[in-house]
């Protein structure tokens, strides 16, 4: 899946997640809760 079409799923920017993903920023709150359920439940349990 595309960084801007996750982005659009877990309603952060898409230079966020390239932040994310680069190890230049580290999600946190609801982003980080969020981005744990994804993990353990794949991206079905929010679609």
């Amino acid at each position: 899946m595309s960084q801007p079409i996750f982005a659009v799923m877990v309603g952060v920017g898409a230079s966020t997640v390239a932040q994310w993903e680069q190890g230049n920023k580290k999600p946190s709150g609801a982003s980080a809760r969020l981005l744990d359920v994804i993990d353990r439940k794949g991206i079905e349990a929010i679609a």
